[in-house]
């Protein structure tokens, strides 16, 4: 069998030697998550350049790394000054700190108290307790709002000195929407006999009347047309 198979095997490996692979190893390069003392000026101004909008500045995420890594410190660093708190809505339930209802059932001394822990979480975050200009006001947003978020909405009309319900009862005042109701929500708001009705306004009206410090008519914001039957403004 010998004489039909002939081979012969390699003088050398096709492996590198122990010392010759230690010496590449060495020199590759390695991860520092660290700024080194020569580069702390070059990345800050190379953060300042990224942090001033210039779009035609192209940075390698591992400068933009060192970058963010040397400018701990400097207010617009997106890592140790983030803002996400402010506009995020935490929810805790009032009972065992999850965020659903333990009693099995819609209890209204559950609702009433859960609301409270929401607004008491909104006030911790209003930054200018002088602005009233939606005190006494109930707002319930409703659907999408064009051009903002409802946690934006709820934090004007929180810091305004104004009131967020999460559900539309007799006791509110504004539905905020930038879509067109449905029918059958039109029909009863127009059809309905409640104590007071309620302003169907844009998002508008919260930003307009927050920025000029002042509560403006409702008519100039309105969704639903009252004047007409048929009719449903967008």
């Amino acid at each position: 069998m010998d004489k039909y198979l002939t081979g012969s095997r390699s003088q050398t490996s096709s492996r590198a030697p122990k010392a010759e692979r230690t010496a590449i190893c060495s020199s590759a390069v390695r991860h520092h998550p660290y700024v080194r003392p020569g580069q702390v000026k070059e990345v800050s101004k190379l953060f300042e350049t990224r942090a001033s909008g210039s779009g035609d500045v192209k940075v390698s995420s591992r400068k933009l790394t060192l970058a963010l890594l040397s400018s701990l410190k400097d207010e617009g660093n997106p890592i140790t000054h983030s803002k996400s708190y402010f506009k995020t809505e935490h929810i805790v339930a009032s009972s065992s700190g999850h965020q659903v209802n333990d009693a099995g059932g819609r209890s209204s001394a559950y609702i009433k108290d859960r609301n409270a822990r929401r607004e008491a979480q909104a006030l911790e975050r209003v930054q200018d307790a002088s602005v009233t200009v939606f005190r006494g006001t109930v707002v319930y947003i409703n659907g999408y709002c064009r051009g903002t978020t409802d946690a934006e909405l709820k934090r004007l009309v929180i810091s305004g000195g104004g009131k967020i319900s999460h559900s539309n009862h007799g006791g509110v005042t504004h539905i905020v929407t930038s879509m067109q109701l449905s029918a059958k929500k039109t029909e009863q708001f127009k059809n309905g006999k409640p104590r007071k009705p309620a302003h169907v306004v844009t998002p508008e009206w919260i930003k307009d009347c927050y920025e000029q410090r002042k509560r403006l008519q409702e008519w100039k914001y309105n969704v639903i047309d009252l004047k007409n039957d048929t009719h449903v403004s967008g």
